[in-house]
């Protein structure tokens, strides 16, 4: 029997992740950067079974609802709307994933 295994990431080229690593640098080593989807094809290649995806470009400016009083309910139902549309803009605009929020790789030996 086959197991799969799931790998999540913050990608490099998300406003926000950009913006809060250039305010932020002493956080991570000098070394450390985060992946491009570019990375987790590479990473992906090496097995035989693979499946890379992309997820959120709109939806994390959502979470500064959650700064206002009571603004987890309106967080969720953002969040929601905004993914909504993060599919629909991904699936017109394949070049928008590179900016997407987090990459997710699925793999199986």
């Amino acid at each position: 029997m086959y197991k799969s295994q799931t790998f999540a990431e913050p990608l490099a080229r998300h406003p926000i992740i950009v913006l809060g690593r250039r305010l932020t640098p002493r956080l991570r080593t000098r070394d450390e950067r985060p992946f491009g989807l570019a990375d987790m094809d590479r990473f992906a290649g090496r097995f035989a079974q693979r499946e890379t995806d992309a997820h959120f470009l709109l939806a994390p400016l959502a979470y500064f609802l959650r700064l206002l009083p009571g603004g987890e309910a309106l967080f969720r139902r953002a969040h929601e709307r905004l993914a909504q549309l993060d599919g629909r803009l991904f699936a017109q605009f394949d070049a928008l994933r590179a900016f997407a929020w987090y990459g997710v790789v699925r793999l199986r030996k």
